[in-house]
């Protein structure tokens, strides 16, 4: 241990998870959406060139659901787009009709996260129910997909809202 060498990023002074965080969840969209059958990468490549802090995201992104509307990454781009919507009643309603949608999709662990967290954090502030049926969905999420970066996202938000109950020693 005396000889041991920090890790390179320790010098950076800045946070790498969330970075890292943000390449696995890239790596998972771009494994499950490369060389769609019809479109090739062409959707891939048009939704990478999207800035969701620019005006006009959301519109954009319909656009792109309208011209690959058979194509692979629809149940993606409709995530995002459901993502972008301000008021949490309407954000929720249209992750749910996603989560209904593409039940099979590779956005499934995306919509279910989002639904999760907005029912914990906004919807489910003064409703006991609601935050209850959120932390559901991170158990799901955990159960189903752990090994996505939604899945381990999930992991360790359902540490921090419900962790497990400590055993008590006689």
């Amino acid at each position: 241990s005396l000889l041991a060498r920090a890790a390179p990023e320790a010098s950076l002074e800045f946070q790498v998870e969330p970075f890292r965080e943000q390449a696995r969840r890239l790596r998972d969209l771009i494994d499950a959406n490369a060389d769609d059958p019809r479109y090739g990468n062409r959707p891939l490549r048009d939704f990478m060139r999207l800035d969701p802090h620019r005006p006009g995201y959301a519109e954009a992104l319909l656009r792109l659901a309208q011209q690959y509307r058979d194509g692979l990454l629809m149940d993606n781009i409709m995530v995002a787009w459901a993502a972008t919507l301000s008021d949490p009643i309407r954000r929720a309603a249209a992750l749910e009709a996603c989560i209904r949608r593409f039940p099979k999709g590779d956005a499934l662990p995306e919509a279910l996260f989002r639904l999760a967290d907005l029912e914990i954090q906004t919807l489910g502030a003064d409703d006991p129910q609601i935050r209850q049926r959120g932390v559901a969905r991170l158990r799901r999420l955990v159960r189903d997909f752990g090994q996505t970066a939604w899945g381990r996202q999930a992991a360790e938000r359902l540490a921090m809202v419900a962790p497990p109950p400590t055993e008590q020693k006689p």
